[in-house]
C-alpha cells in the first residue's frame, strides 16, 4: 500500500452497457498512509469522467459506501474485481442539480419564515398578546405572509428541467409538491389572520 497503487479490475456498468477497465488506484489523500474507498472513486472518475457522487462501488456483493474506509478493512486486494454502477453527467445537468439545490435551501429559508408566523398567529390566538396590540400585528405578519407566498410562488415557476435529465427531473418534482403544499398552508395562515383581524374591535 505505501506505493500509493494498486491494480484493480473496475467493471464499469452503465444503463447502455458494461465495460471493464484496469484500475490503477492513485493515493489521492497524501494524509492518509492506506489506500481508501475514495481513491477507487477518484480513479474511477478520471478513467470513466463519471463523478464520484453518481459512483455506486460493489466489491464480493457489498457496497463501498464509505469513502474513508481503507481498501483493507473492505476487502479489496489487488487484482479484485470492482463493479461500479453509475451515469456520466453533462454540464448542463450539473448547472440544473445545484440550481434544485440552491431552491431546496431558499424553500427550507422560507419555510422557517412561515413557521415563525405561524408561531405568532397562535400565540395572538391563545391571547398571548394585548388587545390594543392585535390590529398592528396582523398588518405586519399579513406583510410577512405575502413576502412568504411571493417566494414560493417565484420558486415554484422556476424553467422545467429537460425529460432526459431524469434525476433533476424527479428532485425537482418533489420540490414542486413541497412547495404546492407550502402554499395550502400559507392560504389557510391568511385566513386564521384575517379572522383574528376582524374579531379586532380596536
Amino acid at each position: 500500500m505505501s506505493s500509493g497503487k494498486r491494480c484493480i479490475t473496475a467493471v464499469t456498468r452503465t444503463q447502455q452497457s458494461s465495460v471493464k477497465h484496469k484500475l490503477d488506484v492513485t493515493k489521492f489523500d497524501e494524509s492518509c498512509d492506506e489506500l481508501i474507498v475514495l481513491d477507487v472513486l477518484e480513479s474511477a472518475k478520471v478513467l470513466t469522467g463519471v463523478p464520484i457522487h453518481a459512483q455506486k462501488l460493489i466489491c464480493k456483493g457489498k457496497s463501498l459506501s464509505d469513502p474513508h474506509q481503507t481498501l483493507k478493512d473492505a476487502g479489496v486486494k489487488a487484482g479484485c474485481k470492482v463493479m461500479m454502477i453509475g451515469k456520466k453527467t453533462n454540464p448542463e445537468e450539473e448547472t440544473n442539480i445545484k440550481m434544485i439545490a440552491d431552491e431546496e435551501k431558499k424553500t427550507r429559508n422560507s419555510e422557517k419564515n412561515q413557521n415563525e408566523i405561524i408561531s405568532e398567529v397562535d400565540g395572538i390566538e391563545k391571547g398571548f398578546l394585548e388587545d390594543g396590540l392585535i390590529r398592528q400585528a396582523c398588518g405586519q405578519l399579513l406583510k410577512r405572509h405575502a413576502q412568504c407566498h411571493e417566494e414560493f410562488m417565484k420558486l415554484k415557476k422556476t424553467n422545467d428541467i429537460p425529460e432526459e435529465q431524469k434525476s433533476g427531473r424527479t428532485k425537482r418534482k418533489v420540490l414542486i409538491q413541497r412547495l404546492q403544499l407550502l402554499l395550502d398552508k400559507n392560504d389557510d395562515i391568511k385566513l386564521r389572520i384575517e379572522e383574528i383581524k376582524s374579531k379586532d374591535k380596536r
